[in-house]
């Protein structure tokens, strides 16, 4: 009950954070500092873009940002909004990285749908090819020379992470015609979507 009470104050905050929308001109106004990169920018004659907004998840998203400079933004906002203390941790990781894990969520997604996607033979499991990968995963690659993802899934320390990273490698180097070879099971000629990097 704990977990579950916990888990309701993380999402009420991530909702009031979400709820709390106002120009990005304003937040500069209220927190330069988040926006350091831009003054360079603004010193060649740009300026902070008037017409765009940007929620509080959104900024607290920024790299400098920070939950008690957010905090005190909204407050000049007349939108005041505090974290409990028990989820300012586990909320401001939500915002700063949400993005990344829900790419990461994609990509993973994307592998799952083409296990039976081919493995082209003369892959080289270097270094220099996948920089990435931990030695002992080129090697156990490299030994076993897996036909499909799915083979090299059942590969004892090839981790999850690291097929999603040897699928977004396999199917960018496809990419040229779109159409990529898959074991004749049941989904032949499949399109993969290139995965971003």
């Amino acid at each position: 009950e704990i977990c579950m009470n916990r888990q309701n104050i993380i999402d009420r905050s991530l909702n009031e954070l979400k709820s709390r929308r106002f120009p990005v001109s304003l937040w500069y106004d209220k927190v330069p500092s988040l926006f350091m990169e831009d003054d360079d920018a603004r010193s060649k004659g740009s300026s902070v873009p008037s017409g765009r907004h940007k929620t509080a998840d959104e900024i607290l998203n920024m790299p400098r940002a920070t939950l008690d400079a957010v905090e005190v933004a909204l407050a000049s906002f007349d939108a005041p909004y505090q974290v409990p203390r028990e989820a300012r941790d586990t909320v401001a990781a939500v915002c700063k990285y949400g993005a990344y894990l829900e790419r990461q969520e994609k990509e993973y997604d994307a592998y799952k749908r083409n296990e039976n996607l081919l493995i082209p033979p003369e892959l080289e499991y270097s270094a220099d090819t996948f920089p990435a990968l931990s030695a002992e995963v080129r090697e156990k690659l490299s030994l076993h020379r897996p036909k499909t993802f799915a083979e090299a899934s059942r590969i004892s320390g090839v981790t999850p992470a690291s097929l999603v990273y040897l699928h977004s490698h396999v199917t960018s180097r496809r990419n040229g015609g779109g159409q990529v070879a898959s074991s004749s099971k049941d989904n032949s000629n499949i399109t993969v979507p290139v995965l971003a990097r």
